[in-house]
């Protein structure tokens, strides 16, 4: 082994001294660089601007308004979530994608009530609330509440987050998501304004289509989720009742009791479910009360491409056409 003449020399005291401030600054490094203290600027490391949704509706207005803009990534939160996200929790996944984004987009109207403590702190995120400007309501009661607690004021009422479902609306959040990407992205302007045009023209033809279908319609319904306020309120749809129950569960005998005798004095010859549905309350509803079943899509998964909303909105308009017989 080759030695250095200096340490051949030099005492051992001052050997194992020299060692030891070398070990120790070579620990120190190690732990810098492990929690990601010593790195080069973002500018450096990554040029991308990413871009986060909070769930499906919003990725798919957010997917339309990138095309072809330049340098810019956008994920979808949670991806694979079949339902709503009233009861969604942050995984360890989440966070480390928030960490890594420049913008979030969320849809608002209460919807992601469990992202607010995550991003509070964030001061380089820029939060956009897609449901700004939007008129909110309120969820409808439902059918199987007690008179007694109705009139006590018990009930307690909260918005009704499922904006989307009203095409105006969604206009409304492409509207407000495309003013945020223009702030954070001038040089690319021009791409998200041709983008936003094109795309407000084909929800707008959309808007018109729906009308004029919905013309036909005259039979209220009856759904196993209470998702459908705004596609109501915009095109004529009497919602008779909706039952909302934890994910998973089955609505109760005494739910399930109302819900029978409105849907016999009204003679509803139509129930309609989720595609996630897999229970079988709604088969005893309609035995017993002569009903058909059918599937409305809330818009909350599907295919990642430009016209998900516009195909499964238009595919929703058939599916009532189709309980009444109209199609």
């Amino acid at each position: 082994m080759v030695r250095s003449p200096f340490l051949r020399k030099a005492p051992v005291w001052v050997v194992m001294k020299m060692f030891r401030k070398f070990a120790c600054c070579f620990v120190v490094l190690t732990l810098l660089l492990s929690a990601g203290c010593v790195r080069q600027p973002r500018e450096e490391e990554d040029a991308t601007y990413h871009i986060v949704a909070s769930f499906y509706p919003v990725y798919i207005f957010t997917l339309n308004l990138i095309e072809n803009v330049q340098g810019v990534s956008l994920s979808n939160m949670t991806d694979g979530t079949g339902g709503c996200l009233h009861d969604y929790q942050l995984t360890t996944k989440d966070m480390r994608l928030l960490a890594g984004a420049d913008m979030l987009v969320i849809n608002g109207a209460g919807m992601e009530k469990f992202i607010d403590k995550a991003v509070g702190g964030a001061k380089d995120l820029t939060v956009v609330d897609s449901s700004a400007g939007v008129t909110i309501l309120e969820e409808a009661e439902d059918a199987h509440e007690d008179e007694e607690e109705a009139q006590a004021g018990e009930h307690s009422h909260e918005a009704a987050a499922h904006i989307w479902l009203s095409v105006p609306n969604a206009v409304r959040q492409v509207d407000n998501i495309y003013q945020a990407l223009r702030e954070a992205l001038p040089a690319q302007a021009e791409t998200l304004s041709a983008n936003r045009d094109a795309y407000a023209a084909r929800l707008n033809a959309l808007d018109a289509e729906l009308k004029a279908d919905a013309a036909a319609l005259t039979e209220p319904i009856v759904t196993f989720h209470s998702a459908y306020a705004y596609f109501s309120q915009e095109y004529g749809l009497p919602v008779l009742a909706s039952i909302e129950t934890e994910e998973g569960a089955e609505p109760s005998a005494k739910e399930l009791a109302g819900l029978k005798e409105i849907m016999r004095r009204e003679q509803v010859g139509s129930l309609f479910v989720e595609p996630e549905y897999a229970g079988t309350s709604a088969g005893v509803l309609a035995t017993e009360t002569g009903a058909k079943i059918y599937t409305l899509n809330p818009i909350t998964s599907g295919e990642n491409i430009k016209t998900a909303y516009e195909d499964l909105m238009r595919n929703n308009m058939r599916t009532l056409l189709d309980a009444e017989g109209r199609s």
